[in-house]
């Protein structure tokens, strides 16, 4: 299993779910990537949301950018080739060799974190924001 192991120090900012909604994407990091802040997206990046690629795209340019504050965790709908569910609008409109790019590109992503000793895992159910603060 490939895991994130995430020590608990500074400020930690968990989001869920964010399913084609790259504006709330932008807006949860303009809020929250500050210094001593690190973010941490709990999968579901495509699916749902009318901007599933721009959302994809710049959370994965964003985990590049920053790959000691960003941490994307693989969701369910990231692993659609291997999982498989109903209603993936973002990988039925995607050309065969988009899919490969995006697969191969999620398949990188740990399938979870773990925090003092607790795994975590990414695909929670609905949009969720967790906030761990210095010595909580």
């Amino acid at each position: 299993m490939n895991l994130v192991d995430l020590q608990p120090k500074g400020r930690i900012v968990f989001i869920g779910d964010t399913h084609g909604e790259y504006t709330t994407s932008q807006r949860i990091v303009v809020n929250h990537l500050k210094p001593n802040t690190r973010l941490v997206f709990l999968g579901d990046y495509v699916d749902r949301g009318p901007e599933s690629r721009e959302n994809a795209d710049y959370l994965l340019e964003l985990r590049k950018k920053h790959p000691r504050k960003v941490y994307l965790l693989q969701g369910n709908h990231e692993g659609y080739k291997t999982k498989g569910f109903l209603n993936a609008n973002f990988w039925e409109s995607l050309s065969k060799s988009e899919a490969n790019y995006y697969h191969e590109e999620f398949s990188k992503l740990p399938s979870g974190l773990l925090l003092q000793g607790v795994v975590e895992y990414g695909c929670g159910r609905g949009s969720s924001l967790i906030i761990i603060l210095p010595g909580s």
